[in-house]
């Protein structure tokens, strides 16, 4: 088996990229599809923790970075995923 990631997309802006193990690309994108497909992912959960953080998170990395702001505010343009692109992980083969 050979490791490949597969990148999905809601948006320009949003992506999460995964490692799956595989035959070749074809096999990763129809495990990964499937996934999906299953609610195994949650990628819509990870987006929305990261576009509408937790204020302690939020606070926590401006007092760590030494930023001036107290929070934030992001929009959400698109729902759903869709693979991207799929290629072998580096370093494998």
């Amino acid at each position: 088996m050979t490791q490949f990631n597969v990148r999905f997309e809601a948006s320009a802006a949003i992506g999460i990229e995964i490692t799956i193990n595989a035959e070749d690309e074809y096999e990763a994108q129809h495990i990964a599809q499937g996934m999906l497909d299953r609610g195994e992912l949650m990628l819509t959960d990870v987006v929305s923790n990261l576009i509408n953080p937790d204020p302690a998170a939020v606070a926590g990395y401006a007092e760590g970075s030494g930023k001036p702001f107290s929070h934030m505010v992001v929009e959400e343009d698109e729902n759903g995923f869709e693979i991207v692109d799929v290629e072998e992980k580096e370093g494998q083969g």
